[in-house]
């Protein structure tokens, strides 16, 4: 799968950095030994088999960052891209925007709405 690079590699990480990174994720990522390859949790494949499995543009949160962007910052950087989502697993340190979730309740057919239980 080929992406068309439409930001410089100077852009590119600015918004990586803007986008995922608290400056306490920076000093975690900054200050993790390089020769990662053995430390992370997640394989680059597990994590590629779960970017890959939806539709690009699904499954949007409030942040607004489709898959295909998501696949986009993975496949410019997949070893970047892992041990960027390792140090969140290890650390618990997730976006602010990842702990909000928008909600669409769709009420059952025939069912008293007012009760909580349909």
């Amino acid at each position: 799968m080929e992406f068309i690079r439409i930001l410089t590699k100077t852009q590119e990480m600015k918004f990586l950095n803007t986008t995922f990174l608290t400056f306490r994720t920076k000093f975690i990522i900054e200050s993790a030994s390089l020769n990662t390859d053995n430390q992370c949790k997640f394989t680059i494949e597990e994590i590629q088999t779960v970017i890959d499995s939806p539709e690009d543009n699904k499954f949007t949160g409030i942040d607004c960052l489709t898959n295909g962007i998501i696949k986009e910052i993975f496949y410019a950087d997949r070893w970047w891209f892992a041990k960027v989502m390792n140090c969140y697993f290890d650390n618990g340190i997730f976006p602010t925007k990842w702990k909000i979730a928008n909600v669409t309740l769709i009420p059952k057919e025939g069912k008293d709405t007012s009760l909580p239980s349909s």
